[in-house]
């Protein structure tokens, strides 16, 4: 399978706005997410991930087609500066096939060091990946916290972990493209 991660450009904005709005139909399911007048979900951060240098958005593609999307920021002032996964999306079509573990590597090989990233409690399919992609990349021990109301408005998992440069944990992607797995 050819899993790649695409750096957006102000041109693959409106790609990017039209798979937030599947992202946000799907994450409705876990968090009460109210649409517009118009029939739309509202994103009011999308504008940040393009040019603010501690903020990056990715495309991911498979086979050259859109099918899903990164964006990450870097936590300088309140996380030491780790990177962190803000949100995270693949395609209903392109689910189960090993493309979000793959676009996660590719993720992490691109900034080694420290990473954080939340999901909620209640989303099955994240409880599913982030443990067993982060056990993937993740060099020493993994931080686990669980964050419950009301501190939180849901209750959810904080990974904190460290990817190596160089490491067999990125090792695992190269060239631009991830394995399947």
């Amino acid at each position: 399978m050819d899993v790649e991660l695409v750096a957006t450009t102000a041109e693959d904005r409106p790609v990017l706005a039209n798979l937030l709005q599947l992202y946000l139909h799907d994450f409705s399911e876990f968090q009460p997410i109210e649409l517009t007048a118009h029939g739309t979900y509202d994103y009011p951060y999308l504008d940040r991930f393009f040019g603010d240098p501690d903020r990056e958005a990715y495309l991911i593609r498979v086979g050259g087609r859109p099918a899903g999307f990164v964006l990450a920021r870097c936590d300088i002032a309140g996380d030491d500066g780790a990177w962190n996964v803000s949100e995270f999306f693949v395609v209903r079509g392109q689910r189960g096939k090993g493309v979000a573990g793959a676009a996660a590597r590719l993720l992490f090989q691109r900034h080694p060091g420290m990473w954080t990233l939340s999901y909620l409690q209640q989303n099955a399919p994240a409880a599913r990946l982030w443990p067993a992609v982060v056990a993937s990349v993740a060099e020493g021990p993994v931080a686990r916290v669980e964050q419950l109301p009301p501190a939180v408005t849901e209750a959810r998992y904080r990974l904190r972990f460290e990817v190596a440069a160089g490491s067999s944990a990125t090792e695992a992607v190269s060239g631009g493209r991830g394995a399947a797995g």
